[in-house]
């Protein structure tokens, strides 16, 4: 009896392999960027209001190091930024957050890569072939938010005279977040965790 049922699952084990779907791994691009400004995680940033303040990225779509995997190349990208209304983590994915372009990215994206390599400073790290100035001025803040992202992605349906999108009409993207605070002098201030800012009206509750 033993042996009639070895041989029974011998016969239908091919049948039973060719039932099993092969796992076929998908690798995802998301673009990279660093915000020198936002280096120091424990700085708080200062600054007025009507001014706004400017900040120098550095970015890459993709690994130039990886023989293996190259992204198609020919989507376009910008930096684009939104304000946090939700208590939810994911809130930036939600489809109707509207996002304010801050810099239109017009370099080959051929050209736009990071290497991760020891550097002249002798640190292992990331490295950028690209840069960006991004300002965000008074119309970015608003007392009723306290936090705000700041992400590379690429864009659906691009127009050069278009100045936001809604997160349906992004691709995969990667973001910083950062949170604020406007006091009654109307200065900002802007650290990489709500515990570092100033208690007032507009800090997270």
């Amino acid at each position: 009896m033993k042996k009639k049922s070895r041989w029974l699952l011998l016969g239908l084990l091919p049948f039973m392999v060719s039932c099993i779907k092969p796992q076929i791994s998908e690798v995802v691009f998301i673009p990279s960027f660093s915000i020198d400004e936002f280096d120091d995680y424990t700085k708080v940033i200062r600054f007025s209001l009507a001014d706004g303040l400017d900040l120098t990225a550095h970015f890459g779509y993709y690994n130039k190091r990886d023989i293996f995997h190259k992204p198609q190349l020919e989507d376009h990208y910008m930096f684009l930024t939104a304000n946090n209304t939700q208590e939810d983590e994911s809130w930036s994915y939600y489809i109707g957050i509207v996002w304010t372009r801050l810099y239109d990215i017009t370099d080959r994206s051929e050209d736009c890569y990071w290497e991760n390599k020891v550097g002249s400073d002798g640190q292992y790290g990331s490295y950028f072939s690209k840069e960006a100035k991004l300002h965000l001025d008074s119309t970015l803040f608003d007392p009723q938010y306290y936090s705000i992202e700041i992400t590379l992605s690429s864009v659906d349906r691009y127009d050069p005279d278009k100045h936001t999108y809604t997160t349906n009409d992004l691709g995969t993207r990667g973001g910083i977040v950062v949170f604020y605070s406007i006091d009654e002098n109307q200065t900002v201030s802007l650290a990489s965790h709500p515990d570092l800012l100033p208690k007032t009206a507009s800090s997270r509750p």
